[in-house]
């Protein structure tokens, strides 16, 4: 029988980092989708804010980022927000999500738009 130890070493050299990095990007691209959903949610969240039309823009900034720190559970950091009034609100909320794989910084942004809430009285 032959000796083949160091021939099962050089394949576990070459195939265990390989498992590893697809492993990581996996969870990386879970990580991603999360922090893409918190971002959209707190757009929604930040155009409810601004429709009012008393709404300032650090109300909004407030808003969204009470949202951001109490949904992404650190995960999401709010690098931007975009506020656009006048009779129609766009809110445009740009944050930067955790990256377990190094040299890789990843940017996701997101607006949500809708009117001003009106109030008029009943005719």
């Amino acid at each position: 029988m032959e000796d083949q130890g160091g021939f099962a070493t050089a394949e576990a050299v070459i195939i265990v980092p390989i498992f590893m990095i697809l492993i990581f990007l996996i969870v990386q691209i879970g990580i991603f989708a999360h922090a893409y959903e918190v971002i959209q949610a707190s757009a929604s969240d930040g155009l409810e804010t601004a429709s009012v039309p008393s709404a300032s823009y650090p109300a909004v900034k407030t808003s969204v980022a009470e949202f951001i720190k109490n949904t992404s559970g650190g995960d999401v950091q709010l690098t931007r927000l975009n506020v656009q009034t006048g009779d129609y609100v766009t809110v445009t909320v740009t944050g930067r999500c955790l990256s377990i794989l190094p040299f890789w910084s990843l940017t996701l942004s997101a607006s949500a738009s809708g009117d001003v809430q009106r109030f008029r009285a009943s005719e």
